[in-house]
């Protein structure tokens, strides 16, 4: 499928609906809760004992965690502006 041609209205569902490919998330909605309380539980604890526990690779968990972590940042940005820059 080029650029310079425009897509069929079957072709455009395909290319804009095909999230993932029907597969499932390796970790679900569960999973992720989960992966967040044990963060939150032992901070300090490495990611490796926490994929032995989800059964998940260690990539992903630390992704979660990086995410979680930087939402975590953000909600503390809104709720004390002060403290960003001056």
């Amino acid at each position: 499928m080029g650029r310079s041609q425009e897509l069929s209205e079957f072709q455009r569902g395909t290319v804009i609906g095909c999230h993932l490919c029907n597969k499932p998330r390796k970790l679900t909605e569960r999973g992720h809760r989960m992966l967040r309380r044990e963060e939150i539980a032992n901070f300090l604890q490495s990611h490796s004992l926490q994929t032995c526990k989800l059964h998940v690779a260690f990539r992903l968990a630390q992704e979660q965690c990086t995410e979680s972590f930087m939402e975590w940042v953000s909600m503390a940005e809104q709720l004390h502006p002060s403290h960003t820059s001056p």
